[in-house]
C-alpha cells in the first residue's frame, strides 16, 4: 500500500469510502486530492510524488524484463 510506505495511512479510510483505487490514483491531481480530503499540501505532494514513483519502478521493472527476455532471445 503506498500510503503504509508513506507513513500516510490515515488518508487510507478516504480512499476506500470514494472508493478509489491505484489505476484512479494514477490519474489524480492535488486538486483532487484535497477535494478527496486531504488538507495537508505537503502530504498530498508525498503521495504525488510516491505514485510516480510507483509508475517509474513498474516501468523500470517492465525494461528489466524485455531486456533479459531480448538477450535470450538475440
Amino acid at each position: 500500500n503506498i500510503l503504509k510506505k508513506l507513513h500516510l495511512e490515515e488518508h487510507y479510510p478516504l480512499f476506500v469510502s470514494n472508493e478509489v483505487d491505484v489505476s484512479a490514483l494514477r490519474e489524480m491531481t492535488d486538486d483532487d486530492l484535497l477535494e478527496l480530503g486531504i488538507r495537508n499540501k505537503i502530504e498530498r505532494k508525498a503521495i504525488l510524488k510516491g505514485v510516480t514513483k510507483l509508475d517509474t519502478n513498474d516501468t523500470l521493472n517492465r525494461l528489466k524484463h524485455l531486456l533479459f527476455v531480448f538477450q535470450w532471445t538475440w
